[in-house]
């Protein structure tokens, strides 16, 4: 994924479209027009999903820092999250 490709992702009027980046890092955008980036993780068998940023508010490079800070964070067993932010606290 490019940082204009995301500039230039449009929602679907009828349901959340994902567009997938590596490792488990996505867009998600909302028929209203949200941009999320979550990571998928799984934890003791169950997929999970985190919200680390709104675009285009946060450039691909610091989402892909902050999602591996996560992925490291998640491997120890040490997930902090902040309900107000909802996003990862490292």
């Amino acid at each position: 994924m490019t940082d204009i490709a995301v500039r230039n992702a449009k929602p679907d009027n009828s349901q959340t479209i994902r567009l997938k980046d590596e490792r488990g890092l996505y867009l998600g955008i909302a028929p209203a027009g949200g941009e999320w980036w979550r990571p998928r993780y799984w934890f003791k068998g169950k997929e999970n999903r985190l919200s680390l940023g709104v675009s285009p508010d946060i450039t691909l490079k610091e989402i892909r820092e902050r999602r591996d800070e996560a992925c490291g964070t998640i491997a120890r067993k040490r997930i902090l999250t902040s309900a107000r932010h909802r996003y990862i606290v490292i």
